[in-house]
């Protein structure tokens, strides 16, 4: 397999791996919701390997990426800087990557408003018994890293 096939192969599979996990997270979402405590723990365990796949999607991507001689750079640079053997070629990659961008905004947005809902039971926990869960508790989290 060449090289380009295997930056195709790894943005396809990143495209099915954020696609599920945004699935992943609607779900959490109803969790969450309706404050489903007796499917919270199942929650944050089906939730890790979420989480171990993107780290390994992200150390694939490094190898890859140096591989093609770009170093250390985001898939995006690498689409937009590589030299295609042939125009199908370029068309395939450009357009999985256009997939993947989209699979990755969808995730962001939901996993954003789980976190303002969680942000609101924090308001309402804070309100409710006027305790403080710490200064800017939850404000400035790194959701895609």
């Amino acid at each position: 397999m060449s090289v380009v096939e295997r930056l195709l192969k790894l943005i396809q599979d990143m495209t099915v791996l954020y696609e599920d996990f945004a699935k992943f997270q609607e779900e959490k979402r109803v969790v969450l919701t309706f404050l489903q405590s007796d499917r919270l723990e199942e929650i944050a365990r089906r939730e890790q390997p979420f989480a171990l796949k993107v780290r390994g999607f992200d150390q694939r991507r490094k190898a890859l990426t140096k591989e093609l001689g770009f170093g250390d750079v985001t898939l995006g640079t690498v689409v937009s800087e590589i030299k295609f053997a042939n125009d199908a070629e370029e068309l395939a990659v450009k357009e999985g990557y256009a997939k993947l961008r989209e699979a990755v905004s969808r995730f962001a947005d939901v996993i954003g408003k789980n976190a303002e809902m969680a942000g609101k039971y924090v308001e309402c926990f804070t309100e409710e018994y006027g305790e403080t869960l710490g200064s800017g508790s939850g404000k400035n989290i790194d959701v895609i890293s």
